[in-house]
């Protein structure tokens, strides 16, 4: 709508004589150089708006996520909101979704990811990601309700810091292990889904729903729990242990 508008104004400033431009008359003096001056502006401030972008700091911090996972194909000379998998908000300035599942990505999660702090939701599933996940990746993150890194093969224990935004955590069908202490889920206040499926944890099932009094979907089956939930402690909708 902005380009077809410019394209209007500078035709009708065409069609004018110029005697019409430099010279008006008295009577419209102020309505022509009014008329002048914001089409002047427009021509400064047109090109600025043409090559609109994301923010550079986090297409700089994709670009670096991008290099170790050539499957991408983002190109750097392309607006990182026309990605594939990215989307960005109404003014296409911050990335707030990322949403490359089943892409073969394989190696380790990018730390330069926690530099995307709009994020609000995040997909990883169905990928080759190994390793842990690094210490502190989801600290900078104030809108992120959604992590979605299932069916991967991801190890280690759980990070102590998650955003306390989230919603949906989704780390079944990987390779985590070790106990789950009450200090990873201190976060949990708003979660709704929970799902730990197809892991090696081991130790008691902790007491997440004291935590979480928003939760409806809870799954820690196919681990290497003892014992049962704290009684009372379970008033959700679906779980499976």
């Amino acid at each position: 709508m902005f380009q077809l508008s410019f394209v209007i104004c500078l035709q009708y400033s065409l069609m004018l004589p110029p005697k019409a431009l430099l010279f008006p008359s008295s009577s419209g003096n102020h309505n022509n150089m009014s008329f002048v001056s914001f089409l002047i502006i427009l021509i400064l401030i047109f090109p600025t708006l043409a090559d609109a972008d994301c923010n550079p700091d986090e297409k700089d911090s994709l670009l670096s996520f991008a290099t170790n996972f050539p499957n991408l194909n983002w190109s750097s000379t392309e607006d990182c909101c026309s990605w594939a998998g990215i989307s960005c908000d109404e003014k296409r300035y911050r990335v707030i979704r990322l949403s490359i599942p089943d892409r073969g990505l394989r190696g380790v999660i990018p730390s330069s990811l926690q530099n995307l702090t709009s994020l609000s939701f995040l997909n990883l599933s169905c990928n080759f990601l190994s390793g842990p996940i690094p210490d502190g990746l989801f600290s900078s993150f104030n809108n992120l309700h959604t992590i979605d890194l299932s069916y991967n093969m991801l190890s280690g224990q759980l990070p102590h810091t998650w955003p306390a935004t989230l919603q949906v955590l989704n780390l079944s069908s990987n390779h985590f292990d070790g106990t789950i202490q009450t200090t990873n889920l201190q976060s949990f206040q708003s979660m709704i889904t929970f799902n730990i499926s197809n892991n090696s944890f081991t130790g008691t099932i902790p007491p997440i729903c004291t935590n979480s009094p928003a939760l409806v979907k809870l799954d820690f089956s196919m681990n290497h729990f003892t014992g049962i939930s704290p009684k009372g402690s379970v008033p959700v909708q679906t779980l499976w242990f």
